[in-house]
C-alpha cells in the first residue's frame, strides 16, 4: 500500500469508516502474521494474535498522527501484543499444522498429496527457526513468509533496511549451518 493510499485510508478508518479499515487489513495482515508467527511458533494462535492486534489499531487508530508511518504503528501493535500472548501462555513451540512449515507437494512423484519433504524434516527446519534471535526470526519470517522487501521489513519492525539485511545475513548463514545434514541427506 503506497503512502497516498495510507494517508486516505488512515483517517477515514479512525472516523469510523469499517470499509477503510476493512482495506487496511487487507493490505498488513499478511505482514501482522508474519510478525505475530515470529514469536508465537504456532500457527492458530498467530492468527488470535492478529485479531488482537486489529483490534488494538481499531480501537487506538486514532491516536496515530502521521498515517504516513501506519505500518510501522502496526508493526509495533504487532510486536507488544505478541509478547504479551507469549507472557500469558509462557514458552511457546513450534506447530507442525502451520501449513508454512509443511511439505510441498512434488508434482514429479504423481501423487498430488504427497509431500516433497518429511514431516521431520519440517520439524527440523521449524526449529531451527525457533531458535534464532527474536529480530533475526522475524526478519526471516517477514522476508520468507511474506516476501516483503528489506525496507518494508524496516519499516514494519522501525530499524533500517541495513538492520534487516544484516539479520536475514545472519539468520539463513545460522539456518544453512543448523540444517546442513538435514539438505545432504535429502540429495
Amino acid at each position: 500500500m503506497n503512502e497516498e493510499q495510507l494517508v486516505t485510508l488512515v483517517p477515514a478508518a479512525a472516523s469510523g469508516d469499517k470499509g477503510a479499515f476493512q482495506s487496511l487489513i487487507d493490505a498488513f495482515e499478511r505482514r501482522v502474521f508474519a510478525v505475530a508467527y515470529s514469536y508465537v511458533h504456532n500457527f492458530q494462535q498467530a492468527e488470535d494474535v492478529v485479531q488482537e492486534v486489529f483490534l488494538r489499531a481499531f480501537l487506538d487508530l486514532r491516536k496515530l498522527k502521521d498515517s504516513r508511518k501506519f505500518a510501522g504503528w502496526l508493526g509495533g501493535i504487532a510486536s507488544h501484543v505478541s509478547i504479551d500472548w507469549l507472557r500469558k501462555r509462557k514458552a511457546m513451540r513450534v506447530s507442525l499444522d502451520d501449513p508454512k512449515l509443511r511439505a510441498i507437494p512434488d508434482p514429479a512423484v504423481g501423487d498430488p498429496d504427497a509431500p516433497a519433504v518429511s514431516e521431520e524434516v519440517a520439524r527440523l527446519v521449524a526449529e531451527a527457526l525457533s531458535e534464532l534471535p527474536e529480530q533475526t526470526r522475524t526478519c526471516v519470517c517477514l522476508r520468507y513468509f511474506d516476501d516483503l522487501s528489506y525496507a518494508e521489513i524496516g519499516e514494519t519492525l522501525g530499524v533500517p533496511a541495513s538492520t534487516v539485511r544484516g539479520s536475514l545475513y545472519r539468520g539463513t548463514k545460522k539456518l544453512r549451518e543448523d540444517l546442513r545434514g538435514v539438505w545432504e541427506e535429502m540429495a
